[in-house]
């Protein structure tokens, strides 16, 4: 019964936002001047395409996503653009097959740069190369006069350039690439430090992202940047402490000097294993993984399970499970030599928030990880305020962020 009803809430919604769609198609056909770019990609491409709005937007008026990327999503983003808007910066994604082309036929963009192929959304998008070849068809409506930037180091991804129909710049970690990236480091504290090569150019940047993963959403943006006509010195100074997107590896400091890193957008396994290899390079006092729901595993909800608890056991001190899966997770951990006694399940988020306000201390990492619709951000507002929404599960879909339910009230300085 729950499936149906949320299939007719499905069709109704669609059938409601129809002429919105058609307005926005009909719009985007009205703005001759300005570029549209589509970011694309199974990850980064929300940092990508927020460090490409920050270059051109130092430069030239610009609008960017602030809703979904999905076809609703790019509906009222882009009838927000103005004629006065020289580029849109459009983050583009989808869920499943033959979906793509929806968006594509909507956006119409002169530019296009994909940030890699990934195991996401693999229940609705099937194998790696179904999912290249499924994002590949927003190049299709590519003119010859346009612009491709793909990531040289996915060797799918650098297969595309050979099919498209105007000029390709390639980034990586190739020196034969247009744009790449040597000397990179970020060892918690410290944050994603790189040299940038252009050309016969090069230029250190120092960004303030969490984590070497997040190379190529930078080096999209350069490359799309540098494409466009921008500078190199301009467009690699502009990010010069670059802060994470929300929710992405996103740190907060809490009032007891321990940090959350807050990561808690998407509980895909890729995402599990970069997360907690950064936790495990940290050089902190003590290292903490509060977890929730682990998605798209190859085998499933139990082989994802399996694999985060392994990756706990060599990765975090001490381990906060909640959810479905946290009593295989920890099965799995002490399987692979984690005591017992430093893994604690909490029934719910609330309790996830109750431990980590008793527990945590000056010193403390605690990546908090798992899929947006557990909303485990609570856990984070409570350390530094009073949260009134604690539903469990929550409909609402979106980031706890932007919801006006949370009642989020901060604590007053010196309370």
């Amino acid at each position: 019964m729950t499936l149906k009803w949320n299939r007719i809430r499905q069709v109704t919604w669609s059938i409601y936002n129809l002429p919105f769609v058609a307005a926005a198609t009909l719009w985007r056909r009205c703005l001759p001047k300005t570029t549209f770019i589509a970011i694309v990609g199974s990850m980064g491409k929300s940092t990508a395409a927020k460090c490409l709005y920050k270059i051109l937007s130092a430069q030239f008026p610009c609008i960017t996503n602030e809703d979904s990327n999905g076809r609703f999503g790019l509906t009222r983003t882009l009838l927000k653009v103005r004629p006065r808007h020289r580029f849109a910066v459009l983050e583009v994604g989808i869920l499943k097959k033959n979906r793509m082309w929806r968006s594509a036929w909507m956006v119409k963009p002169q530019v296009v740069s994909m940030t890699g192929v990934a195991r996401r959304h693999v229940s609705g998008l099937g194998t790696l190369d179904s999912i290249l070849h499924e994002k590949a068809q927003i190049m299709r409506y590519l003119p010859a006069d346009g612009l491709a930037t793909l990531n040289g180091d996915d060797q799918r991804v650098a297969s595309l350039a050979g099919t498209l129909p105007c000029p390709v710049r390639m980034f990586g970690s190739d020196p034969k690439h247009d744009v790449w990236a040597g000397e990179v480091s970020a060892i918690w504290p410290e944050r994603l430090r790189l040299r940038v090569h252009v050309g016969a150019e090069s230029y250190p940047l120092q960004t303030s992202l969490v984590g070497t993963h997040w190379t190529p959403s930078v080096l999209a943006a350069i490359a799309t940047a540098v494409g466009l006509g921008v500078k190199p010195r301009d467009a690699i100074n502009t990010l010069d402490g670059m802060e994470p997107f929300q929710v992405r590896l996103d740190p907060v400091t809490l009032p007891n000097g321990a940090v959350i890193l807050r990561d808690e957008y998407n509980g895909g396994l890729p995402t599990y294993q970069v997360a907690l290899e950064i936790l495990r390079e940290a050089r902190v006092t003590r290292r903490i993984a509060a977890v929730g729901r682990v998605t798209e595993a190859e085998g499933g909800p139990s082989e994802g399970a399996r694999e985060v608890g392994t990756l706990l056991a060599e990765s975090a001190d001490v381990t906060l499970l909640t959810g479905p899966q946290a009593r295989d997770i920890r099965a799995a951990a002490a399987d692979a030599g984690m005591a017992r006694d430093r893994m604690f399940v909490v029934e719910d988020v609330r309790g996830m928030a109750d431990w980590i306000r008793d527990n945590s201390r000056s010193g403390d990492l605690i990546l908090l990880k798992g899929e947006w619709n557990e909303h485990l951000s609570r856990a984070s507002f409570a350390q530094l305020g009073s949260v009134d929404c604690w539903r469990s599960p929550c409909p609402v879909p979106f980031v706890c962020d932007r919801c006006s339910k949370l009642g989020f009230v901060p604590h007053r300085e010196g309370a």
